[in-house]
């Protein structure tokens, strides 16, 4: 015969496993979702850096706009010390790309892309596209 208190136990147990799992896989979901969430905030695109890449943004003006573009805000990097003006940022995209541009008031002034091949390719403040090697 199994006692009162042992009765309840189980009671208890049969209640609250349920309720842990959904706990846990409620835990779960959210703990991935934030990781979405970080990888976005990481400037983690989704698109290949290149040259063709380049020249597709070489006429847009704005920070904001190369946002919308790649899909992801940039990590804004480097130290504001440093002598040459403006803000910073950077992306890493598919294929082992990179994306980094500087932005003073706003404004794109010029950046650079690493290419699936390691290619290093410019866009210059006057709207020139050079490509560097490796």
């Amino acid at each position: 015969m199994i006692a009162p208190k042992t009765n309840i136990t189980l009671a208890t147990v049969k209640y609250f496993v349920p309720l842990m799992a959904v706990i846990s896989f409620l835990f779960v979901i959210v703990a991935n979702l934030y990781a979405e969430v970080d990888k976005a905030k990481t400037g983690q695109a989704d698109r290949v850096f290149d040259k063709e890449f380049l020249q597709s943004i070489k006429n847009v003006l704005f920070y904001e706009q190369i946002v919308k573009i790649v899909g992801v805000q940039g990590v804004k990097v480097g130290n504001s010390n440093l002598k040459i003006p403006g803000d910073k940022y950077h992306w890493n995209g598919s294929e082992n790309t990179k994306l980094n541009i500087r932005v003073v008031s706003g404004k794109v002034i010029d950046g650079n892309v690493v290419t699936p091949a390691g290619r290093i390719i410019t866009l210059e403040v006057n709207g020139e596209i050079n490509e560097l090697g490796k």
